[in-house]
């Protein structure tokens, strides 16, 4: 409640008019349509009056195959670029508190094939998965670099990637048969960046489905202002001496010089 109500009175300061907003989203509807990959985000007018006013949309419905899925839609008074650095600097970011992660395979175009394992309260049993991140390089070319779109679905050939180390640590641990999503990051003008966040889960065994969801809801206030944090975090940390991230065209992003990129 504490984070929801820090995010109202701080975020509100800089959000666009709604009719900015709703005009923005739906100049880009054609392009989404045909190039994302992140399909069927519902949004209407009273939606968009929420975000002016500084508010975090969070919607629950049902994925592929059942999976429970959450949207979370927020407004950024921050450039894109700090949100899709933030995305990215998973070591800095501090957005999956709680997992264990590894990341078994990176590309030099942001792809990553990344192990990750959650602890569960007894009765339950804990989960691991491993999943491929991509980005979206034929949304951002068809927009004009507006829309940044990174992804993520379980990876086939996972399993085969633990180390012995991590097999043997993930003995007794259920696979989850679903977790996919990704983050959708819309510059609108200079004024800042709408934010998009989907995740399907499917966790397995006998965790009911309506925990799953309302779980994974009630985590993303949390979610979203650490994001934020992280993302005006950015200027000084992206320096010289932090690896270099790229866009989803390849190029590479170089250290923060605020106005003057």
């Amino acid at each position: 409640m504490l984070l929801a109500f820090a995010w109202l009175v701080h975020g509100a300061f800089g959000a666009p008019d709604s009719g900015v907003l709703h005009q923005a989203w739906l100049d880009l509807q054609p392009g989404l349509s045909e190039h994302g990959r992140m399909q069927g985000f519902l949004l209407d007018e009273n939606d968009f009056k929420s975000l002016e006013k500084g508010r975090i949309i969070k919607k629950r419905g049902k994925g592929a195959g059942g999976a429970q899925r959450v949207d979370t839609i927020v407004w950024m008074p921050l450039d894109a670029r700090l949100m899709w650095l933030a995305i990215h600097d998973d070591q800095h970011n501090n957005l999956n508190e709680g997992l264990v992660e590894e990341a078994l395979l990176q590309e030099q175009d942001g792809a990553k094939v990344l192990y990750q394992s959650i602890g569960l309260p007894i009765p339950f049993e804990d989960r691991f998965w491993v999943i491929q991140i991509t980005n979206n390089t034929e949304i951002y070319q068809a927009t004009d670099r507006k829309v940044l779109e990174r992804t993520w679905n379980l990876y086939p050939e996972g399993l085969s990637m633990l180390s012995p180390k991590l097999q043997v640590e993930n003995e007794g641990k259920v696979w989850t048969p679903a977790n996919e999503g990704g983050w959708l990051v819309i510059q609108v003008g200079g004024q800042g960046c709408l934010v998009l966040y989907r995740v399907d889960t499917d966790v397995g065994g006998f965790v009911p489905d309506g925990f799953v969801g309302r779980f994974t809801l009630a985590r993303m206030d949390e979610l979203m202002t650490r994001m934020r944090a992280a993302a005006e975090e950015m200027p000084q940390h992206y320096n010289e001496s932090h690896p270099r991230i790229v866009l989803p065209g390849g190029e590479e992003i170089p250290p923060w010089l605020g106005e003057a990129q």
